[in-house]
């Protein structure tokens, strides 16, 4: 039966409230750190022991069914532990029974537990000293009920050795410590829930709930959140307002644009549901869209809304499983028209959301009951012992107690002495140190970053008595550093270096090489037939050619010489020092490396050739510009001669004349533009939700002798002559043109060298600004050529043209893994799936789960999809069923002159 604890002996009310804030803040602190349910369970219920000085513990929980099932048992005597716990699953249990029935409110001593009475009458002959060894001394147990607010959880149940029960002020404890533990486990089962959630969508490639996730301040998630909702709607201000622990009332707590100023000041009532537009909005736990241009508007206007002028207010509830925990509201100051589509999307960023807020909120409660978690603080003396440490920095390190890393001198946590000689210097200087990120080595050898501040305790004569400081574990923000960096200067495909890189150790060696006055030789690497490779096999055979190729040249190079990807099938390498015949010798050697590769893909083989344009320093030039034009000359007359050879730069009249032709281009593209025969073609693009045409791109042509001659004619030779830029810059003006005219979206091609000429974007910039009205419409594609080539160029360009309202389009997505590499820094609103997995969508599975994976994809990030290569009503259909977003093609429209349109 249940009873109450003698009272007596007592300890004193400060001394038992110390006892229960010491024992509640090591629970919480250990339950904020663990998310799955079954190890936080075992985890906690160890623990709990501990801390109370009791030897065993079990935890039942209830399922939807109303049926008990064992979570977690610890400190187990024999007879429980045996038969896989079969004694401590036995059912009835009248601890269960009392719960179901109402009768246990609170914790109770079962002073007459059937479990354990039927393991003493069955052990009752083995004599006192057998039992005690299998029973562990134990008679009596406490019963705690878990619950989440009226709901029941489940039973927390704990043993100690002998007949005496638990006293009041324990049973009260214990009743806080449930609470706590309650709250934990729906935590951990709403994470389970979002887990479940997040394996049926594409795997972690939601960069919203990846953001998202470790958030904790209501502010910080709303920035996040805004941050995602702006480039959809559009906004003139965001409102992030939370329920109030009452349930009576919104609370803003973030907010962007005009609403920033009521950020803690605007309290909006629940109830009435009509009391407003986000009150509806969450009863109905449906998007309201509130018109305040309509005098018969249904709700009232929020005074600081109608003040600031608000025309229109888009109001998403946000809500976490069953519970309800704000609204996101998105504010216009001139009427909009708002697309079900952006609603959609805009729903999806308010669920995952609420996720965070909830958790967010979850935290803030935490913090009104309990001290909020304190980061890694220590003390130590200057020669380096440790006085204190707290249990974050044992955490950090890894160490298993204090005491164990008490005993570590502080000076053998640095990876670097020379780093922990430097701090103290610092500290003897100016008596503090600040943001001092240096390497720390945990218990385990596993070296982490920190971020160290600390500062200089003197004693009543002015000397260091101690150092006390905090440190914050700074590893992650490291790794992102580090990968930024990388992906700076290499090419993530191959590997090896990119443009951007080769350029700089370019010019860093033609500035050695004439202070040395030595010579050095640039070559020029251009795979043969890799289009119609690439074209023929797919491109993620392409991709593996390049990787195959990258590791036959890596294996004739020295390490002094330099590799790089400078474009699609295009190489760079670096050989200092060397002379003519020794740089023809190097060409040789990397040519027959390649032609050795017999690659076999799709059981067929292939045999890799390149062309190879060969430039020396100083000889054929004295700037990087000058030696790769030479280099790309030389490269060019090798597949004029068939491919598959070296040629060395000469500047003699033959090459000249050799030049003549391909410069010539430069004059007839030039007057063209000046005559007016550069053409802007319009190809529509369908919005497959809406089933009409909503946008279009447009693609260059070149009308000459009353023929049109096709982008491929021209553009490839623009491109290595440095013309594309003016004809980039003529399409970006069309564009804005036909956007103005049409008041549609238009998306128009950036070469990578129009993205990395500072005049080029300049100008363009320049164009959008004195085409505001047009701004909006227009939308550049990229290629992942384009990165490849100067990722932190491209970002500056990007981020340049977005803040001026364009969006960004990444073609030819899904050709290469690197896709997905370039896709987490590049700022992107659409993905345009490459057509080659487009043609045979209907007859082939794998292109069909490709197109889904890339639709899921774009989908989870907030990213629309394009499908190119839409040829026929069957590929219009099956990209519709599998959530494509757009469709071009010619099936939809052919390109035809934009001024008819």
């Amino acid at each position: 039966m249940a009873t109450d604890p003698p009272g007596g002996g007592r300890p004193s009310a400060a001394s038992d409230n110390v006892k229960k804030i010491e024992v509640l803040r090591a629970v919480a602190e250990h339950l904020n750190r663990e998310v799955q349910l079954r190890p936080m369970l075992e985890s906690a219920l160890a623990l709990i022991l501990q801390l109370l000085d009791l030897k065993a513990g079990w935890i039942f929980l209830v399922d939807d069914q109303g049926q008990f099932t064992l979570q977690a048992a610890h400190g187990l005597p024999p007879a429980l532990e045996a038969g896989e716990q079969a004694a401590l699953r036995w059912k009835p249990c009248r601890c269960q029974q009392m719960l179901l029935r109402g009768e246990l409110t609170g914790p109770a001593n079962i002073l007459d537990c059937e479990r354990l009475q039927r393991i003493h009458e069955e052990l009752a002959g083995a004599g006192p000293q057998a039992v005690d060894v299998q029973t562990g001394g134990l008679y009596v147990h406490v019963t705690v009920p878990l619950r989440a607010g009226d709901r029941i959880l489940g039973l927390l149940n704990l043993a100690r050795a002998g007949k005496e029960p638990l006293d009041a002020d324990t049973l009260i404890l214990l009743g806080l410590v449930a609470d706590t533990l309650g709250v934990a486990i729906e935590r951990a089962r709403l994470y389970a829930q979002v887990e479940a959630a997040r394996r049926e969508e594409v795997e972690a490639c939601n960069r919203l709930a990846q953001t998202l996730v470790g958030l904790s301040d209501l502010e910080a998630i709303g920035e996040v959140v805004f941050s995602a909702l702006r480039p959809h709607l559009k906004p003139d201000a965001l409102s992030l307002l939370v329920v109030d622990p009452s349930g009576t009332f919104l609370e803003l707590v973030a907010g962007w644009g005009w609403s920033a100023e009521y950020v803690g000041r605007l309290l909006l009532p629940l109830h009435p549901p009509d009391s407003s537009g986000p009150a509806r909005a969450l009863h109905a736990r449906q998007p309201v869209l509130e018109d305040h241009t309509r005098p018969s508007e249904a709700f009232p206007i929020p005074e600081p809304v109608r003040r600031a002028g608000v025309k229109l207010c888009l109001t998403l509830p946000m809500v976490a499983g069953d519970r309800v925990t704000g609204v996101l509201v998105a504010d216009y100051l001139a009427p909009q028209k708002i697309s079900e589509d952006q609603i959609r999307f805009a729903s999806l960023i308010a669920a995952v959301g609420a996720l965070a807020v909830e958790r967010a909120v979850e935290h803030r409660r935490n913090r009104m009951l309990f001290e909020q978690v304190p980061v890694a603080l220590y003390r130590s003396t200057p020669d380096g012992r440790l006085l204190d440490v707290n249990s974050a920095v044992v955490r950090m390190l890894g160490y298993p107690h204090r005491e164990a890393l008490l005993a570590v001198n502080a000076a053998e946590l640095y990876v670097n002495p020379e780093d922990r000689a430097r701090w103290q210097r610092l500290m003897d200087q100016n008596g503090l140190v600040t943001g001092f990120e240096v390497q720390w080595r945990r218990l385990d050898g596993t070296v982490i970053w920190v971020r160290e501040s600390a500062r200089v305790v003197r004693d009543a004569t002015g000397r260091p008595a101690y150092y006390e400081g905090s440190a914050e574990d700074i590893t992650a923000r490291k790794r992102v550093e580090a990968d930024l960096q990388y992906l700076a200067s290499h090419d993530p495909l191959t590997g090896v270096f990119n443009r951007h890189r080769f350029q700089e150790e370019l010019q860093r060696l033609i500035v050695e090489a004439r202070r040395a006055g030595r010579s050095g030789a640039l070559l020029f690497v251009d795979l043969d037939n890799f289009k119609e490779a690439n074209d023929r096999l797919g491109h993620k055979a392409g991709d593996d050619l390049l990787r195959v190729a990258v590791r036959a040249l890596c294996a004739r190079l020295r390490e002094t010489d330099v590799l790089a990807r400078l474009g699609g099938d295009e190489f760079g390498i670096l050989a200092v020092p060397v002379g003519a015949g020794q740089a023809v010798a190097v060409a040789e050697r990397l040519l027959d490396a390649l032609r050795e590769q017999v690659v076999m893909i799709g059981g067929s083989p292939f045999r890799l050739t390149a062309s190879c344009g060969i430039a020396l320093f100083p000889e054929h030039g004295v700037t990087a510009d000058e030696l790769l034009a030479a280099a790309d000359l030389s490269m060019y007359v090798a597949k004029e001669q068939g491919g598959d050879r070296a040629v060395l730069y000469a500047p003699d009249p033959a090459w000249r004349d050799r030049s003549k032709v391909l410069i010539g281009w430069t004059d007839r593209l030039r007057r063209a533009m000046e005559e007016e025969r550069l053409l802007a073609y319009a190809q529509p693009i369908l919005d497959l939700r809406q089933n009409r045409v909503t946008r279009w791109e447009l693609l260059v042509r070149l009308a000459e002798g009353g023929e049109i001659i096709a982008p491929a004619a021209f553009l490839p030779v623009a491109e290595r002559l440095g013309i594309v830029q003016e004809i980039d810059v003529w399409m970006c003006r069309q564009a804005l043109r036909f956007a103005a005219r049409r008041g549609q979206r238009v998306h128009v091609n950036l070469s990578p060298k129009t993205l990395g000429d500072e005049r080029a974007m300049a100008t363009i910039a320049a164009e959008l600004d004195a085409s505001r009205e047009a701004v909006p419409g227009l939308v550049v594609e990229i290629t992942e050529t384009a990165a490849v080539a100067d990722l932190t160029q491209v970002l500056q360009c990007l981020e340049t043209l977005r803040s001026r309202g364009c969006q960004v389009a990444l073609d030819d997505f899904g050709v290469g893994f690197s896709s997905l590499y370039y896709l987490r820094h590049l700022p992107v609103d659409y993905l345009k799936i490459d057509a080659a997995f487009i043609r045979r969508l209907v007859i082939d599975p794998q292109d069909l789960q490709i197109v889904r994976a890339i639709a899921d994809l774009a989908r989870g990030l907030g990213r629309a999809t394009i499908a190119e290569g839409v040829e026929d009503g069957a590929a219009l259909e099956a990209v519709r069923s599998l959530g494509v977003d757009y469709a071009q093609g010619y099936h939809v429209g052919r390109p035809v002159p934009s001024t008819t349109l």
